[in-house]
């Protein structure tokens, strides 16, 4: 044998191994990336679930706070401001509760009542000196409403509005101020919070109930109003009982 010639051997071709199988692609689809697992294949009789996306709720509109001031010293007219301490909200003419004074002893009107002097108050009060118990008239077509007085200790007084019946009562403390409530449940409508040491500035209403509207804001200050001044003229005449003692 010639030594520079190789002795033939066998071929052995080299190990393959065919690739794993795949799906075959769609045309016009995207193949799925390596780390990523194909999305579930839909079909006519399952869905892949959908949420339902719901309005989202408005915020609650902030609490209206109206200011109250006396227009002088020497007279029991008061003035409503709006929020701006600027324009007027109500203007409340009011006269002593003695038995030669005129009724209703407070007459409630929107806005500066001295531009509008032939329009009708939108609400009034007549106090009595035998009963707690006040005499409203609410809207300008004076609807009578009695505002009833409740409790032997605790003074609460009730009357119908146009969301219901609705409860006057002390805040708690000292001070005079005052909460208004729902009489079913107890959902909180409004307060009055009294001003300490200040000549003109009688204090404030913060008006927060839903669905009150114009007329229910009405309500609340022309019964609001009552209740302050039958406070007022209660603790006037406590004063003036101890004094004469």
């Amino acid at each position: 044998m010639d030594p520079t010639k190789q002795p033939f051997s066998t071929y052995e071709p080299p190990s393959y191994a065919p690739p794993p199988y795949t799906s075959p692609q769609v045309w016009g689809s995207t193949p799925p990336r390596p780390s990523e697992k194909p999305p579930p294949t839909s079909n006519n009789l399952t869905h892949a679930p959908t949420t339902t996306s719901h309005p989202t709720q408005p915020p609650p509109s902030p609490p209206l706070l109206l200011h109250i001031y006396s227009t002088s010293l020497l007279s029991s007219n008061l003035t409503i401001l709006a929020p701006d301490k600027t324009t007027t909200a109500y203007t409340i003419h009011a006269n002593s509760a003695s038995l030669f004074s005129s009724k209703p002893h407070m007459k409630i009107y929107r806005g500066a009542a001295t531009r509008h002097p032939t329009t009708p108050p939108i609400g009034t009060a007549t106090f009595h000196s035998t009963t707690r118990s006040i005499d409203l008239t609410l809207g300008q077509h004076g609807r009578p409403v009695t505002l009833s007085h409740h409790g032997l200790f605790t003074s609460k007084y009730e009357f119908p509005s146009s969301i219901g019946v609705l409860r006057w009562k002390s805040a708690g403390g000292f001070g005079g101020n005052l909460v208004c409530e729902t009489v079913v449940g107890g959902q909180w409508v409004a307060r009055f919070e009294a001003t300490s040491f200040a000549v003109e500035k009688r204090g404030k209403f913060e008006i927060g109930g839903s669905g009150l509207g114009e007329e229910g804001v009405d309500e609340i200050v022309v019964s609001g109003l009552a209740v302050v001044e039958q406070v007022r003229r209660q603790g006037a005449g406590a004063g003036a009982a101890a004094g004469a003692c």
